[in-house]
């Protein structure tokens, strides 16, 4: 499993979930990467948005998905501190992989499961006020890219 952290727009985090043959060694890069968006929360002295693509993911063996149920529970606390809200871009097959990981470990901030790209993108235009209150920025409210390019 490989993923894609483009982190360059803070506070808006694009994770994009790839089609790369599952790993343990894998699963522990996204664990490490996923703990660095934390620490760029407390350097920014904030919360952030997670822009979370899923569309090219292929349907995961169980035993990355009770790895991943492992590993929500144990950022829960974190997740509730540093998370503003989560944006999930889903194919049919990951839309149910969500589904499934939310069976076994309920969300702990708001969370939006778009189809495409720019649903998510058009979503987060129309809220930019209610995020910039939200993630309390010092500096106005940012500018959100069309492309979140990773």
């Amino acid at each position: 499993m490989k993923v894609i952290y483009n982190t360059s727009n803070y506070p808006y985090y694009k994770l994009k979930f790839t089609n790369v043959k599952y790993t343990d060694e894998g699963f522990q890069e996204h664990i490490k990467n996923f703990h660095n968006l934390y620490n760029l929360c407390i350097q920014n002295n904030g919360k952030m948005i997670l822009i979370i693509d899923l569309t090219e993911l292929a349907m995961p063996p169980l035993s990355f998905i009770t790895k991943q149920v492992t590993f929500m529970k144990s950022i829960k606390l974190l997740s509730k501190e540093y998370i503003a809200e989560t944006l999930f871009i889903t194919s049919r097959i990951t839309k149910k992989l969500v589904d499934i990981l939310f069976v076994y470990e309920k969300p702990v901030t708001p969370y939006c499961v778009f189809d495409k790209e720019d649903e998510a993108v058009s979503y987060l235009k129309d809220n930019i006020d209610r995020f910039s209150k939200i993630l309390e920025l010092n500096n106005g409210v940012k500018h959100i890219n069309n492309g979140l390019a990773t």
